[in-house]
């Protein structure tokens, strides 16, 4: 369903917000909010491994339906262009592209 509907896969990104830790404190008042910050500074960086790799496969995704965009009308073409080399050829039975 994503690679019909694109804009679906946009839905499933979301960019990972810094830890509150990081705005919160002017410095660490004690070892419990060091260790609390750094776990918050751990999962922020899985976070952002997963927006990453969210955005790679939207990417693969978006260029898999231009690919098949452009595979149907170059399709399109040849057919346009067989068809328009057999008229040009006199044959009055030629199937339309």
């Amino acid at each position: 369903m994503i690679a019909l509907f694109p804009s679906l896969a946009a839905a499933n990104c979301f960019s990972p917000e810094q830890p509150y830790c990081l705005t919160a404190y002017g410095t660490f008042e004690d070892d419990y909010s060091f260790s609390r910050c750094r776990s918050d500074m751990d999962s922020f960086r899985e976070d952002v491994g997963e927006y990453s790799r969210c955005l790679l496969q939207e990417l693969d995704d978006f260029a898999d339906e231009q690919t098949e965009k452009r595979d149907a009308s170059v399709a399109e073409y040849e057919a346009a262009v067989e068809y328009f080399n057999c008229m040009a050829s006199g044959n009055s039975y030629c199937s339309r592209p």
